[in-house]
């Protein structure tokens, strides 16, 4: 997992000003930037990275579901090694893929596992019963197609 990513330091752009630091408030009109220490920062251009906060207690059962076999996340570094594990193990049964929703760090995510778990299961001869994907609509076509 470790060599999945890189830390932000050694990525950032040598120009770049990394603030790491909470902001109060936004002054479009004055280029500036109030952080959450009260300090006033001018800009020429902004970034701001949000970042993102996964949120499975939300879902009332999800984290403790984590613990049954089949049940995983490729969103989280703790959950995202049972993927292919669960994809060895079914042999039969439903398929049910999420779609969260957005906003989320990438939407493509969610479709990509899906696709690549069908790959897997017609390689292996393994069919499941049907797949479940909840808000269609964000990929209307491909859906019908493997329903």
């Amino acid at each position: 997992m470790s060599a999945s990513g890189k830390p932000m330091k050694d990525v950032m752009p040598s120009k770049a000003t990394w603030i790491k630091d909470k902001i109060q408030e936004i002054d479009p009109e004055k280029n500036q930037v109030t952080l959450g220490n009260g300090e006033t920062v001018s800009y020429k251009y902004l970034v701001v990275a949000m970042g993102i906060k996964l949120q499975f207690e939300r879902i009332k059962g999800l984290p403790e579901a984590f613990d049954t076999p089949g049940v995983c996340s490729n969103y989280s570094a703790q959950t995202v090694g049972k993927t292919l594990e669960a994809l060895q193990d079914f042999t039969e049964g439903n398929a049910i893929f999420t779609f969260p929703t957005p906003p989320l760090k990438c939407p493509g995510a969610p479709q990509k596992i899906m696709y690549l778990a069908d790959e897997y299961f017609r390689k292996w001869q393994t069919k499941p019963s049907y797949y479940h994907v909840q808000q269609c609509w964000a990929f209307n076509i491909c859906c019908q197609k493997i329903r």
